[in-house]
C-alpha cells in the first residue's frame, strides 16, 4: 500500500494550560506517521527548513525526496481551550511542488496556501482532500481566519471539513452543507465539530461521538484521522469501516495524553476504538 501526503511539516508553538511546548507537526507529519502506522510506504511531498528536527521522519519507507528548504519552516502558535483553538500564523516556508509517483491513495491536507487548488484533479487512487489551508486567512497578528476561496474539489473521492470551512465552501450550514458538497462531486464527507463526527455518504449521514473524556492536546487530530480513513478505504473499500476507523483513531490519539507527534495512535488501540463505534453509529437520511 502506497499512500502520497501532499502538505507542509511544520513548527508549532503549542499554549495549554498555561505552558507552551515547542514541537514539530504539521498535517504531513500527522497524517504521514498514520499512514505508516497503518504499514503504508508513505510518500511526503512537503517542505521544511533547516530548523525541523526532520529525525521524526526517519523511516526507510518514509520518503521526503526534494522537501528540504533554506527557508525556515512553516510555523504557527496555537491556543487550545478544550476543543477551542486558536492558531496563529507565524512564518510560511516554500509552496510544494507536486510530483506524481505510483499510489493507492492521496491525502491532501494543505496548511496554509502550500498547494494549488489544480492538484487534487491531478492525482490517481483514493483521493482525499481536507481544504483547510485553502481556505485560511491571516489577520491581524496572524490569527487564522475561513474565508470563501477556490478549492478545486473536482477529483476528490472524499473530504474532511469543520462546520466553518464546509460553509465557506458552499454557503450552506448543516445538512444542506453536506449536499451542497455532494452536488459539487463529492462522493464522501466527513464533518468534525468538537467531540462530534459525522460522514455523508450515499445520502445517509452517520454519526460518531467522542466519550465524554478530558480534552488534552487537539493538535493534529484532523490529520490523524485523515491518515486512518484513508489506509481503510485502501486495504478495505468499506466506507462505514473506515469512518469507524477514523473515529478510532482519533479518539486513540486523544486517549495517549500526549502532546503532538507522540499522539499518533498505534493501529491495535484504533482498530479496538472502531469495533466499539461500529456498533454505536448512529445513521439517519440526510
Amino acid at each position: 500500500m502506497r499512500v502520497t501526503v501532499l502538505s507542509h511539516c511544520a513548527v508549532d508553538a503549542v499554549h495549554l494550560q498555561g505552558a507552551v511546548h515547542e514541537q514539530p507537526g504539521g498535517d504531513a507529519c500527522y497524517s504521514g506517521l498514520t499512514a505508516r502506522e497503518f504499514g503504508a510506504d508513505v510518500c511526503l511531498q512537503t517542505r521544511f527548513g533547516p530548523d525541523f528536527p526532520a529525525a521524526y521522519l526517519a523511516d526507510p519507507r518514509i520518503e521526503t525526496e526534494g522537501a528540504e528548504s533554506g527557508l525556515p519552516t512553516t510555523r504557527f502558535q496555537i491556543h487550545i481551550s478544550g476543543v477551542k483553538r486558536d492558531l496563529y500564523l507565524l512564518n510560511e516556508c516554500d509552496r510544494v511542488d507536486v510530483r506524481r509517483v505510483p499510489q493507492d491513495g492521496v491525502i491532501i491536507t494543505p496548511i496554509y496556501h502550500e498547494l494549488d487548488a489544480g492538484c487534487v484533479a491531478d492525482q490517481e487512487g483514493y483521493v482525499l482532500l481536507n481544504p483547510q489551508g485553502m481556505l485560511r486567512s491571516a489577520g491581524e497578528g496572524g490569527l487564522i481566519g475561513i474565508v470563501p476561496a477556490e478549492t478545486g474539489l473536482e477529483g476528490a473521492d472524499a473530504l474532511k471539513a469543520n462546520p466553518a470551512e464546509i460553509s465557506a465552501l458552499t454557503g450552506q450550514e448543516g445538512d444542506a452543507g453536506l449536499r451542497a458538497l455532494n452536488k459539487m462531486g463529492v462522493g464522501t464527507v466527513i464533518r468534525t465539530n468538537g467531540k462530534n463526527i459525522d460522514m455523508y455518504h450515499e445520502g445517509m449521514v452517520y454519526s460518531i461521538r467522542l466519550p465524554n473524556k478530558e480534552i488534552y492536546d487537539t493538535t493534529g487530530l484532523g490529520a490523524i484521522l485523515c491518515g486512518a480513513f484513508v489506509c481503510t478505504m485502501i486495504r478495505e473499500r468499506d466506507t462505514l469501516w473506515a469512518f469507524c476507523f477514523a473515529g478510532g483513531a482519533v479518539q486513540a490519539a486523544l486517549d495517549t495524553k500526549s502532546l503532538g507527534l507522540l499522539k499518533i495512535p498505534r493501529r491495535g488501540a484504533v482498530q479496538t476504538n472502531a469495533s466499539y463505534f461500529y456498533n454505536l453509529v448512529e445513521y439517519r437520511k440526510a
